[in-house]
């Protein structure tokens, strides 16, 4: 049985760029933006953390 997740965690860092870790946290920071006392665990200084 070939596991088609075991190992995916690790490889897909390799086609993850700054760019697109960019790119997310410019969505990212627009969409909590747009309501800022519902979104309490949103600190503008901080960038958001994603796990993949």
């Amino acid at each position: 049985d070939d596991n088609m997740y075991e190992e995916w965690g690790n490889l897909i860092w390799g086609d993850v760029t700054d760019n697109d870790i960019n790119q997310i946290q410019s969505i990212l920071d627009r969409i909590l933006k747009k309501s800022p006392k519902q979104n309490i665990a949103c600190y503008q200084d901080k960038s958001v953390e994603i796990d993949i």
